[in-house]
């Protein structure tokens, strides 16, 4: 839980007439002259809270906080020290006709980190609310010693944790700040740091240390399993250059549900994935089943095309029609422009795959947003792709960073995830055309949250959800402090909201989810601050309900029953009593995980500190049995009480697993299936041959060849490849590689180009006329009298020929063969570039260079033309691997996936965010 006092105060009367509906934290609304206060809590007060003003509203809200002029605003939220100003973050109108001001408090011209507030101004230059805190007594000694640690200096924990060999995606960021320590108030001189970065993982965020020792102060770092290149991040900036007039295209999505959506016709002359009807653009990408955690370098792939306007790849048509229907709710629903409302691009990623998570890569259930390079981007595992929901979960937190920029920790971070739930929700019935349900995640055959009953979901190792706010825990640092555990309690809050119901006694009215989705999305956009804790959005909520329905409608009694059914609701009683009794603070590992036979410790990793009594350690007692010699779950209970007698408790789950050592896998051998070259062409056995192993890395310098080509005789030779590994697991390849007497040229003047071989995999489509072309000195281009035979059947693995020939205007005519091999959909992983391969270049070439000419292993990237539908192997570009760093990134953009290698802002670009945690 956060750690602020809360002081609840009970308003005078003054004569003023109460409404029926009371709302929280307040006995009755409080008049001051001619200022009223109708919601009085230390974080969020709304009433007439000034006097009229000509002045412009940024003004009227900074004189206010500055106690330079009247005001009836908590004593918590202004501060006229000697240095404190205040600056505005962001002013534009709000959803209830008054003008929004986001203000940001300095200190002798520094930013006071996490000091945030939001306040709206009425026509007449009146404040109407305001929500957030002024941090006080900023004049600290510590505050005035010199700073003696460099902005170099600040960025040390970069390279401490993740090398010097790392590559920023974005420079660092560093800023002087001031940092008050929330549990005593205590002030020092800091720097924050914000950074995005590979490592080759990407990795994003801020930190703060102290500006005098380095110490850190918080870290709100965080890696995800993505991976990111060099490559990457150029083809964000190609694919800002890419942006061409949109059209119509239609395709079958993961339901098997026709879907018309967005593309655009390409300067190759294929249509692709890219809608630029909307906003920056709405672009989608194909990975091809990458391992995020081995072959980063191929990530983001590339756009998803077409020979024509039809597409036949379900997922990519999923993810790019989720894409545009995402953004389409949030313009027809809150008339918003993308997550930023500027129209930033928004990119998605499909056939993404982690094998970390799991062997087999159709079956990666996870997905997860990154930002990268001004681009926000939304990666997806094949599951993840139907769920309505999970797409517009993840948008959101895009549009949760560019408005409340909610802190992504503690209370703030779980409100985070529960807004995207909510809005999820929202979207999962706008695009399924008011269907939908209470569960997360569900249409991906995993339901990750139920927002009806929360603990009907086990979170991790059999806990529960919880479902009210005395369930809450921060799990002992875990999950960001609990953001996804601890959502569940403000999804109940939501769902009572719209549907009603009993709960811990108290019955709610539900007011349907559509005004359940306004409050939501309002109180996120206009009320809330980056710190903003669960009371604070329980007044952000009721504000926004008595504003758009009235204080003593239906939907503002629903709000604050809803929050006094979750327990976010605290009497002054308890609020006194909780100032003068603080529990001591008790970490304990919220797991343990052990192998039969291994010794468990009960008190490794645990730690107990009272802000009076300090180090409490040695007083922690436990109970529970760990019985180490067979498998189960076992629960230790901690508990401490200190010198006041107040106790703090809390439970370790420790798990004993069987002893077994975990299957060494086999090494991962890639060789060609075949190559065709002319007698005198040279040969390399190894190209296109790779190898690796999950526990050895790169073997590929270790592959023995067996077998020798003589390029200088005709003829079929077989190679054999062999790699072993560590563990002595042995893999086997063959190669075929065809050597072909060289073709007698009957007319000098005609060349005849064909590609030597081409690889596809069974079922996809084949093109005969894929990179054929013949010209004549006298006659031109004979291409379209090229003719072929030979039949290849595509449902049939197996090496087909294809012979063509062509006669120039004198008769004469050129003949070549082009090798066609079908792999098994199972079997194969070479380099072929599908329908492209080597030239087979017969007749007279001056110029070879440019002809292109090829006989090696037919690995070759040719003039590929071959359709969207064809998985045919492609070659692999050779991509620099981007150094190690962590980082965040200054841009944001495509929630799409690796949700968008084009857009999202700094502020979203710090935040990464799987849907499963």
């Amino acid at each position: 839980m956060k750690n602020k006092k809360r002081t609840a105060t009970v308003a005078l009367t003054t004569g003023l007439a109460l409404t029926a509906v009371i709302p929280y934290g307040v006995g009755h609304a409080e008049e001051t002259d001619q200022l009223q206060v109708q919601i009085q809590e230390d974080s969020f007060r709304t009433g007439e809270l000034t006097q009229p003003s000509q002045k412009a509203p940024e003004n009227v809200v900074k004189d206010a906080l500055k106690e330079k002029t009247e005001q009836a605003l908590s004593p918590k939220q202004v501060n006229g020290e000697m240095g404190v100003d205040y600056k505005v973050l962001q002013k534009r109108g709000s959803y209830d006709g008054t003008t929004l001001v986001r203000m940001q408090q300095t200190y002798e011209g520094k930013e006071v980190y996490g000091y945030q507030l939001t306040a709206h101004v009425d026509k007449k230059g009146v404040i109407k609310s305001v929500s957030g805190d002024s941090a006080q007594n900023l004049k600290q000694e510590d505050l005035k010693k010199p700073i003696n640690l460099s902005q170099e200096k600040a960025k040390q924990y970069i390279f401490t944790k993740y090398g010097n060999d790392i590559k920023f995606i974005s420079e660092p960021e560093v800023k002087e700040v001031i940092f008050v320590d929330e549990n005593n108030g205590q002030a020092s001189n800091a720097y924050q740091v914000t950074f995005a970065a590979v490592t080759p993982k990407y990795v994003s965020g801020t930190y703060l240390v102290n500006a005098h020792n380095g110490e850190m102060l918080k870290n709100m770092v965080q890696d995800s399993d993505l991976k990111a290149s060099e490559k990457l991040v150029d083809a964000l900036e190609e694919s800002r250059k890419s942006n061409l007039a949109s059209l119509t295209g239609t395709g079958n999505d993961a339901f098997g549900i026709s879907r018309t959506f967005g593309i655009s016709k390409q300067s190759n002359g294929e249509y692709a994935l890219a809608d630029y009807s909307r906003g920056q653009g709405i672009e989608t990408y194909d990975v091809n089943y990458r391992d995020i955690t081995k072959e980063e370098s191929y990530y983001p792939g590339t756009l998803a095309t077409s020979t024509s306007t039809t597409f036949n790849d379900p997922k990519a048509v999923s993810a790019h029609y989720l894409a545009t229907k995402v953004f389409d709710f949030y313009k027809d629903k809150y008339k918003r422009n993308s997550f930023d409302n500027k129209g930033q691009k928004v990119v998605s990623v499909v056939h993404a795959w982690d094998s970390e998570d799991t062997n087999d890569p159709k079956n990666w259930k996870n997905a997860l947003s990154a930002n990268i390079n001004n681009s926000s981007m939304l990666v997806y595992g094949d599951p993840m792709v139907k769920a309505f929901d999970v797409a517009g979960h993840e948008f959101t937190h895009a549009v949760t960073s560019s408005e409340s920029n909610l802190e992504y920790s503690g209370e703030s971070g779980a409100i985070n995830e529960a807004l995207s739930d909510i809005m999820g929700t929202a979207i999962e019935k706008y695009i399924n055309n008011g269907n939908f349900n209470w569960t997360i995640g569900e249409q991906t055959g995993l339901v990750l949250r139920d927002m009806k009953n929360p603990s009907s979901i086990n979170y991790s190792n059999g806990v529960p959800y919880p479902d009210d706010y005395s369930k809450y825990t921060n799990l002992n640092g875990e999950d960001d402090g609990g953001v996804h555990f601890n959502s569940s309690i403000i999804n109940k809050v939501a769902y009572l909201i719209a549907k009603g119901g009993t709960h811990n006694g108290v019955t709610v009215k539900g007011i349907g989810e559509d005004k359940m989705f306004d409050i939501f999305y309002y109180a996120n956009t206009d009320e809330l601050n980056m710190t903003s804790d669960f009371f604070e959005l329980r007044s952000a909520c009721l504000r926004v309900a008595t504003n758009k329905y009235g204080a003593n409608s239906a939907e503002a009694q629903a709000v604050q029953e809803a929050f006094d059914a979750a327990k976010i609701k605290v009497t002054v009683e308890e609020k006194e009593k909780a100032v003068e009794k603080q529990a001591p603070e008790l970490t304990v590992p919220f797991t343990t995980t052990l192998h039969v036979g291994d010794t468990f410790d009960p008190m490794r990793g645990v730690k107990a500190v009272d802000k009076e009594d300090g180090d409490l350690t040695n007083r922690v007692k436990h109970k529970g049995d760990v019985d180490t010699s067979k498998p189960g779950n076992y629960i230790v209970e901690y508990s401490v009480v200190d010198s006041q007698g107040v106790n703090a408790t809390a439970t370790q789950t420790v798990i004993v697993e069987e002893n077994g050592e975990t299957p060494d896998m086999e090494p991962k051998l890639t060789v060609p299936v075949g190559a065709t070259m002319n007698v005198g062409d040279s040969f390399d056995p190894m190209a296109g041959v790779s190898a690796t192993d999950k526990e050895d890395g790169d073997l590929t310098s270790k592959v023995t060849v067996d077998g020798k080509v003589d390029t200088s005789k005709a003829g079929t030779y077989v190679l054999t490849y062999t790699i072993t590994d560590s563990k002595g697991h042995e893999v086997t390849a063959k190669q075929t590689v065809t050597v072909r007497a060289r073709e007698e040229v009957k007319d000098e003047k005609t060349v005849l180009k064909v590609p030597a071989e081409t690889t596809i995999t069974e079922g996809n489509q084949f093109d005969p006329m894929a990179g054929v072309s013949a010209t004549d000195k006298e006659g031109g281009d004979l291409t379209s009298k090229v003719t072929h035979e030979g039949t290849v059947d595509i449902s049939k693995a197996g090496t087909y020929e294809v012979i063509y020939s062509v006669k120039d205007f004198a008769g004469n005519e050129v003949t070549t063969i082009q090798k066609v091999v079908v792999k098994d959909k199972d079997n194969g992983n070479g380099s072929d570039n599908g329908n492209n391969g080597s030239d087979n270049n017969n007749g007279n070439n001056p110029d070879k260079g440019s002809t292109g000419t090829n006989n090696s292993n037919a690995s070759d990237t040719g003039n590929s033309k071959i359709s969207n539908n064809s998985t045919s192997d492609k070659k692999e570009d050779t991509y620099k691997e981007l150094p190690k760093t962590g980082a965040s990134t200054n841009n944001s953009a495509a929630m799409g996936l690796l949700m968008v290698l084009a857009g999202m802002a700094l502020s979203f670009g710090r935040k990464f965010r799987k849907v499963l945690k």
